[in-house]
Order: structure tokens, then C-alpha cells, then sequence
């Protein structure tokens, strides 16, 4: 579609309107008459129709709207005119260029001249009538029907409705209407048909998701990037988060391990904390997700009990996902507040669709490996490996490359089923997925059965829309004894990189051998653990929206998650490691979340020129998280799954423990955006959260922004740059805060330590004493950022892109120090008033439209992003932190953070390499010491 006049202003205004508006003025006499009083003066000979366009337009304040195929390019006319109404300068333009242009409102709509209909003669034919709606169901006159191959076709009349003759063995019919997807539906010898239109978006005018509502792309102030169906890696993503992977700049996803369902870290701009939590927040369907841990603890055996924690969203069938919108921002974020300061990822599943009901299957098959194993020695490597003092290594006979015996290829299987439609007030859309994914490591592998129902219900002349949706999850984790860590004993993968290959897997008498508790065997490991996780989730959430009067509007969302989550691990009393004859463990979390919100927003129009919307709210969430944990060992029989009969181990003697914590989230916020003249945007958002998680002193805290943008490429000096089609500055600056810390350390805590305990009598008596110590004074860490970014778009936006340039700096970031005397306990929570965390960065992203026809698209892009992360002003020389893990490696502090280098620095002796004996050399200073940077 191209629209010429004078003003560019007016193009994006106009192409952004909606389409149902557009065409209803059509049908109103009055702005038929008020059109025909414009009178035009004009002398033009052999002129461009583009100048022709333009000089209407200059005296008559009205604007044209055609699609591309309408005029030929190289278009000319002649017309001279005194006074003359506009109707009559029309008619004789439409004339000389074989177009019609109809008048409505302050448009001008140009359509191809009706072509005189020739059938052959004494073909049978057969007459057809249908309706034709907009997405939101509102009839849609001017929609051109055509029997493909001929030239017989018809329009939409003022209702949406259309009758014609075809002839009798026509195939196809084709629907075509500026702004919406054109569609081909087959006749077969119907002769009623029901079509809804999709608006067809064009880059900027692509409608996305922010906090709180929806806003058009080209109206935007902030830093947010959106992923649909079309540019997500929807191909073979298990989860929402693989398919953002490698999509959006600034935003880096890191897997935490290669078993089905792992986690994944998400980092938006870079790490902004040390000890509190870094991963964006989640909202679905416009419930904000609570981003606890829900992955129950593991086995206690030691290499082995610190498995990594899920994905927090991999509850979600990415079949049933429509779009994911990231705000990266704080203009984009700050309506979120004390959640925002690690970005917002909005997801929005798929709705139902009027029209008849269709059913769809998507399905996929496949395999992975891994990619490269290891270059270990051969066992006749080390067989023949002979040391310094001559003597040979253990040799046992056997012969194993352990890595062989404990990878596999994987098979994945996905089936998803889905059927939606709907009415004019109805729609409904339902699905069901199954997920069947083998890890590469034998015995592992995630089962997930996925339900989804979403409906929605207009009333009141539409007035009042509801709509309620439902998720449903079943998750089946089967997990092998690999952990994060591992420790000097090792766990499943460090067990078989290391293990002597000349080492059976069997005794003589059928047993496996093991050869130390150091030494475990890996087959053994794989065969004699049982660690499955059953996990149900249930997502729901209903919403009402009454429009009180016009252009203002209240919602009411309720939403509630619940996750139950039950991990059982058995481990054989064959395991020689272990030392209590076989271990069971039953270990459950369970998670509340509950959610209220009320907020009205309230549309305002002036003069055309200014425009604004207003949006006022009040949210309260629940959250509440519960644990059990059950250890019972000493087994002594065979051939029975302990966690189902724990009264076959030393079941008086079981070690129980319990936990429960809740937190409450008390929200105000507001958004003001205004729009002049469709240049100059501006947008405001505050949030006022308080939060159970801070201390008493500090509960509530302010979150403001704000935010404008300038679309150069609707000023009047840009309208010769015919190439240009979008150019939009953006200047953001907004605070946002971080929660995600631990729970209770604002408050006291008691309990019993072995040190308190003492001896009365003769006789053990339990102490109680102070576990932490209070800090009234606990509040989030605050992150304030300041973004500077460029929209750009040519060739009607078949190339187009961003560039952002951002300055993230966070304060009172929360430090466990030492407390000072004389408190009650060594450490105290504290937020460090003079540190610093700094995020420097830029990002670009890049997308072209190469090939685009009727069935086939070729689009390509790319990102990139560089950030710097910076430590500044910590009161101390530094604080180590991570711990490396191994054999002799266990408990060494490999990380650090310090003064001007970024937050989990590497630190550690340097190494430089070996000496005459083959031993590894170090960096070392004058004294001879072992130097660490």
C-alpha cells in the first residue's frame, strides 16, 4: 500500500487507523456532502498523478489511499480547473488513468475502474452471496472478490455483504482489501460463504504488547522487541526461552546443561545484582509470574546432590505461544516496578479466531547426539602409559571407553493438536500437546502433556469483553545422577571422564564393580539411581473489560498458578558409596500464586492533533511456597522401589523437614502517553510497590520513568525521501527495581545449632540461639537507566532496524557482610549503600525482506550486542564467591568481584605452563609466593 499528499505526517497515521473505522465513515451521507463542497483550482499538463496528488491535498486538506497495483508508475494527466468542485476534477482524474476515487471522511480512495465482465457464452453459472468481517467482527465494505484466473469479481456493499454469479466450475475465490492479508478459499460448490479478514501489519504498524495493554509499534517510546510465530526458533524449541534464543540483541540465554527441560539463564542488558536473583520477569496472559525455585532438592549423596534447577517456564507448549514481547528498557519496564530491573518478557498465547471452526496438527521428529566426546586415553594408551618411577598403572583386563556406555542418541517426538473458531461475540480456541524428548545421556529423557483453553465473550454491543483461559500441565523429568558440581567423588559425567578404561563394569558375578567410593562406576550410577520428578501446573485466568462510557474503560484480571512438584530418588543399596544400605528420598514443592488487578484506561482525542491515553491501576498478588522433605535409608531388601515402601527402611530414623514462606506484593501504577501530530511521543509511567520481602522501614518504594520519541520521517523537509519509510528517535530514562531476594532477611531468626546445645545434669539439653539478625532497613536494589535509540525502515520497511545505546547503573545492591558489634550472629544482610554496578552497552538489530510472493517469503536478519559490566565503589578489595568442583578442586573460590572488573570475574593462580619434572609452573611474586588475578 502507498499513500502520496503533502503532509507525511498523515501516512503512518493513516495506514495505522483501524480499518473498520476507515470504512464505516464511508457510509455516512453526511461526509458524502460535506466533501462535495471542496473546490479545487488547477493547471496541470502532462503532469505526475504524484503532483496531481499533491496539490489536492494542499488545498483541500484531504489525503489519497491506494494500493501499489492501482496506478501505473510512470501515471500522467492533464487537467485544468477554476473553482471547480472536487467531484468533478475526480471524475475527469479517474477518467484519464481508468481509476474510481470515492470520498470519505478526509480520504481519498482510489480503486481500479470496473472491468466490463465477458463470459463465454451458454457457460453454466451459478450464483453465490457471503459476508465479510474484520477480525473484531465488524463488517468490511470495499473488499474486492474475485474468481481467480478471470476477470469476474464484485466488492463488499456498506454491510459486509456480497452476491455474484461464477461460473459453475470456478476453483477459487480471492479476497483483497487494503491493509489485510489477502486470502484464497476454495468454492467447492458452496454457495454461502463467511470470511474474516486479518489485518496485515508492515512493520511499524505492527500492534505489540507492553504492561498493561497493547500499543502500536510506531508509537512506541521505549526499547522492546517482539517475536511471532514468523521469527521465532519455533522449529524443535522445547520452551518459550529456546525460542528467544539468538533473536533479540542485548538479551543472552545460556542453558545451565544438556538434559531435557534444564534451565536456562536469561540475562536482559547484563547482570545487575550479586546475590539477588538476575532473571527477567515472566508474564502470561497478564499474570506476572513468581520466579521461585519449584525444582525439589535431590539425593544426599555426596558429587550427586546439587542437581541444576528447571526451566521456571517450560510448562508452556510453544505451539500454543502467539507472540513474546521483551522490554528491555526502564521506560518499557518501570510499570512493573519492583520486578522490572531485569527486564520484562510478556507472553501472549493464541486466541480463537471467527470464523468456522478448523482443526490444525503440527508434529515433528527427531534426534540429537553429542557432539564431540572427549579425547581420553584408549585403554591400550594406558595400558602402555608407563610413570616417572618406571611402575605401570592398575590394569584390570577390561577394556571400556565409559563415555560410550553412558551417551546415547536421543529421540525427541512432539504432537500437538488444536481446533478454534468462533462467532461474532465468541470465539474459543483449544489445545493439546504431548512432548516426548530422550536426553543423550541412557536413561534420561522429559514427558510433557500440555492442555490449553481460551475463550472470550462480547456483550452489551460490545461493550463488555471477557475472556477466560486455561493452562494445564503434566511434566514427567527422568534425571541422571549429574549434578553442578560433582566433588571430589564425582558424578555421572566426571565419573566416566576419569575412571580407569581397563576397569570392568561386571564382577564374575554379575554384580558391577566398584572399584572405591571415588572410583564409582558409571553404568552402575545410571542403573541403580531412579530419579523422577512429577510436576503439575495449572495456570488460569479470567479478565472483564467494560467500556463505562465512550473511550473509558475498566478491567478486572484474576489470575492463580498453582505448581506441585515431587521428586523421588532412589539409589540401590548396591552403590557401594553409599554407606546406609540404600537411600530414598520424597521431596515436594509446592507454589501458590494469586492475583488481582483493577485498572481503567481512558482514551483522548483533540482537534486530531493531540491524542491521548490515560491508565490508573491497583494490583495485589499472593505468592506462597511450601516444602516436605523425606529421607529414609537403611534398606535391606531387593527388587522393591524403596519410595514406595519406606517401611522396608530404617523408616523410624527418617530425616523430615518442612518449610513455608509468604510474600505479598501491593502495587499502584499509572501510564500517561500523548501523541501530537503523530511526530512527537511522549510517555510517563509510575509504580508505587510495597513489598513483604524489605523491612519494615522500607516497604513501599517509587518507580518512575519516562520517555519520548520524535518520528523524523513524518516531518515535511523528509517528505522528498522517497526511500525512507520510517525513522524514529527514542530517549528513555526511567528506575526499576529487584525483589528476587532471599526470603525473611529482613527479619530474626532463632533455632538450635549444635554450638548452642549444652550438658545440664549430666544430661544434652538443645539451645536456641540467633540464626541472622534483623535489618528493618532492607530495600530492593534500584536500577536507574537512561536508553538513546533510532527506528529506521526503507523501502517500505523491506529493510529495517534499531540501534540502542544504554547506561544501566544499580544501587544498594544487597551484600550478607559481617555484622558489627555487637550483633547477634558474624553476618548481616545489608544493602551497600556506595556500590555500583554498571551496564554499558549497544545493541543493533537488522531485518530484510528479500523475496516476498504469494506462497513463499525470504526474510533475513541478524543482532548484535556489546555490553560492559562494571564494578564500582565496593568497600572492600574484593569478595570471592564461586566455587570450582573436582578432585582436588573442591571448596576453591574460582570467582570474585572486585573494583573495575565485571560481577563473577574468573580468579585464580596464573598458569605458565610445566617444568623439566612435568610440573605445572605458576605465577609467582618476589617473594615467591603464588600470585592470583
Amino acid at each position: 500500500m502507498r499513500c502520496l499528499f503533502g503532509k507525511r505526517g498523515m501516512n503512518l497515521k493513516l495506514k495505522k487507523m483501524k480499518l473498520t473505522l476507515l470504512f464505516s465513515f464511508l457510509i455516512f451521507s453526511t461526509v458524502w456532502a460535506e466533501s462535495y463542497s471542496q473546490t479545487v483550482s488547477l493547471n496541470l499538463k502532462n503532469a505526475p498523478v504524484k503532483k496531481f496528488m499533491q496539490e489536492v491535498e494542499d488545498q483541500t486538506g484531504y489525503f489519497f489511499l491506494y494500493q501499489d497495483e492501482v496506478i501505473k508508475k510512470d501515471s500522467r494527466v492533464s487537467l485544468k480547473a477554476e473553482n471547480e468542485p472536487l467531484e468533478n476534477v475526480l471524475e475527469k482524474f479517474g477518467e484519464q488513468i481508468s481509476v474510481v476515487a470515492e470520498i470519505a471522511e478526509n480520504q481519498i480512495v482510489l480503486k481500479r475502474a470496473p472491468l466490463p465482465l465477458v463470459l463465454p457464452a451458454q457457460q453454466p453459472e451459478r450464483n453465490i452471496n457471503g459476508f465479510v468481517t474484520d477480525e473484531n467482527g465488524q463488517p468490511l465494505p470495499g473488499v474486492t472478490i474475485v474468481v481467480k484466473g478471470t476477470t469476474t469479481g464484485t466488492i463488499t456493499n456498506a454491510d459486509g455483504e456480497f452476491s455474484l454469479t461464477i461460473p459453475a466450475d470456478a476453483g477459487i475465490l480471492q479476497f483483497s482489501f487494503v491493509g489485510m492479508k489477502p486470502q484464497e478459499i476454495p468454492v467447492n460448490g458452496r454457495t454461502t460463504f463467511t470470511v474474516v479478514m486479518e489485518a496485515e501489519t508492515f512493520g511499524i504498524e505492527e500492534v505489540v504488547a507492553i504492561g498493561y495493554g497493547v500499543q502500536r509499534k510506531s508509537d512506541l517510546t521505549g526499547a522492546s522487541e517482539r517475536l511471532t510465530e514468523e521469527n521465532m526458533n519455533k522449529s524443535v524449541a522445547t520452551s518459550p526461552v529456546e525460542m528467544m534464543q539468538g533473536r533479540v540483541s542485548g538479551v543472552s540465554i545460556v542453558q545451565n546443561s544438556g538434559e531435557p527441560g534444564s534451565g536456562m539463564s536469561v540475562r536482559i542488558r547484563g547482570s545487575n545484582s550479586i546475590r539477588s536473583g538476575q532473571d527477567p520477569l515472566y508474564v502470561v496472559d497478564g499474570i506476572p509470574l513468581d520466579n521461585a525455585d519449584i525444582t525439589p532438592l535431590g539425593g544426599t549423596a555426596a558429587g550427586i546432590n546439587q542437581s541444576s534447577n528447571k526451566n521456571p517456564i517450560n510448562f508452556l507448549n510453544p505451539e500454543d505461544i502467539e507472540s513474546i514481547d521483551i522490554l528491555k528498557d526502564a521506560s518499557s519496564t518501570a510499570i512493573y516496578g519492583a520486578r522490572g530491573a531485569n527486564g520484562v518478557v510478556i507472553i501472549t498465547t493464541k486466541k480463537g479466531r471467527r470464523g468456522e471452526g478448523t482443526i490444525n496438527y503440527d508434529g515433528y521428529t527427531g534426534v540429537s547426539q553429542i557432539r564431540k566426546k572427549l579425547d581420553m586415553l584408549s585403554p591400550e594408551e594406558f595400558r602402555s602409559y608407563t610413570k616417572p618411577d618406571g611402575t605401570k598403572l592398575l590394569d584390570l583386563g577390561a577394556s571400556n571407553n565409559w563415555q560410550d556406555e553412558i551417551f546415547t542418541t536421543g529421540i525427541t517426538q512432539s504432537h500437538n493438536l488444536s481446533y478454534g473458531g468462533g462467532t461474532e461475540n465468541f470465539t474459543y480456541q483449544t489445545s493439546l500437546g504431548y512432548l516426548d524428548q530422550e536426553g543423550i545421556i541412557d536413561n534420561t529423557s522429559m514427558k510433557k502433556l500440555n492442555g490449553k483453553i481460551k475463550v472470550s465473550q462480547r456483550a452489551f454491543d460490545g461493550r463488555l469483553n471477557i475472556v477466560g483461559s486455561l493452562i494445564a500441565s503434566h511434566v514427567e523429568d527422568q534425571r541422571a545422577p549429574v549434578a553442578e558440581t560433582g566433588g571430589f567423588e564425582g558424578d555421572l559425567i566426571l565419573t566416566a571422564l576419569k575412571l580407569n578404561p581397563t576397569f570392568p563394569v561386571f564382577n564374575p558375578d554379575g554384580t558391577y564393580y566398584q572399584h572405591a567410593i571415588d572410583q564409582r562406576n558409571p553404568v552402575a550410577m545410571l542403573n541403580l539411581v531412579d530419579d523422577q520428578t512429577l510436576t503439575d501446573r495449572i495456570l488460569a485466568n479470567m479478565s472483564a473489560e467494560f467500556e463505562i462510557i465512550d473511550n473509558l474503560k475498566y478491567k478486572l484480571n484474576l489470575g492463580f498458578d498453582r505448581t506441585v512438584a515431587e521428586r523421588r530418588v532412589n539409589q540401590d543399596k548396591g552403590l557401594t558409596y553409599l554407606t546406609n544400605k540404600g537411600e530414598a528420598d520424597i521431596n515436594r514443592v509446592t507454589a501458590n500464586n494469586r492475583l488481582i488487578e483493577n485498572y481503567f484506561t481512558y482514551d483522548l482525542q483533540i482537534n486530531n492533533d493531540h491524542r491521548f491515553n490515560f491508565l490508573a491501576g491497583h494490583a495485589y498478588q499472593f505468592i506462597k511456597v511450601s516444602t516436605t522433605e523425606m529421607n529414609v535409608n537403611g534398606f535391606e531388601v531387593d527388587d522393591i522401589k524403596y519410595t514406595n515402601n519406606l517401611q522396608y527402611g530404617n523408616f523410624s530414623a527418617a530425616n523430615v523437614n518442612s518449610s513455608a514462606s509468604e510474600r505479598e506484593l501491593q502495587s499502584f501504577f499509572g501510564r500517561i502517553n500523548y501523541n501530537y501530530l503523530e511526530k512527537y511521543l511522549f510517555t510517563f509511567t509510575s509504580r508505587y510497590d510495597g513489598s513483604s520481602k524489605f523491612g519494615k522501614n522500607k516497604k513501599y518504594g517509587f518507580f518512575p520513568s519516562a520517555a519520548f520519541a520524535w518520528r523524523a520521517s513524518e516531518e515535511e523537509f523528509l517528505a522528498g525521501a522517497e526511500k525512507l519509510s520510517n525513522l524514529k528517535l527514542r530517549l528513555g530514562w526511567g528506575m526499576t527495581g529487584n525483589q528476587e531476594i532471599p526470603d525473611k532477611i529482613s527479619l530474626l531468626a532463632v533455632g538450635t545449632t549444635p554450638s548452642a546445645n549444652g550438658y545440664f545434669n549430666g544430661q544434652l539439653s538443645p539451645g536456641i540461639t540467633f540464626l541472622r539478625t534483623p535489618n528493618p532497613n532492607i530495600q530492593w536494589e534500584t536500577t536507574m537507566q537512561t536508553n538513546f535509540g533510532i527506528d529506521f525502515g526503507f523501502f517500505d520497511n523491506k529493510l529495517s532496524g534499531t540501534i540502542d545505546l544504554f547506561n544501566k547503573s544499580t544501587k544498594d545492591v544487597l551484600l550478607e557482610i559481617p555484622a558489627k558489634a555487637p550483633a547477634a550472629t558474624q553476618t548481616q544482610w545489608q544493602n551497600v549503600q556506595d556500590l555500583r554496578i554498571i551496564n554499558n552497552g549497544v545493541e543493533l538489530g537488522i531485518t530484510g525482506l528479500l523475496v516476498k510472493k504469494n506462497n513463499f517469503s525470504w526474510e533475513l536478519g541478524g543482532n548484535l550486542a556489546y555490553i560492559k559490566n562494571e564494578v564500582k565503589d565496593l568497600p572492600v578489595k574484593l569478595i570471592e564467591t564461586g566455587n570450582a568442583s573436582g578432585q582436588g578442586l573442591s571448596g576453591t573460590r574460582v570467582q570474585i568481584i572486585t573494583n573495575g572488573q565485571p560481577v563473577g570475574t574468573f580468579y585464580g593462580m596464573v598458569y605458565q605452563g610445566l617444568d623439566a619434572n612435568g610440573l605445572s609452573v605458576y605465577k609467582k611474586d618476589a617473594e615467591g609466593n603464588a600470585v592470583k588475578e
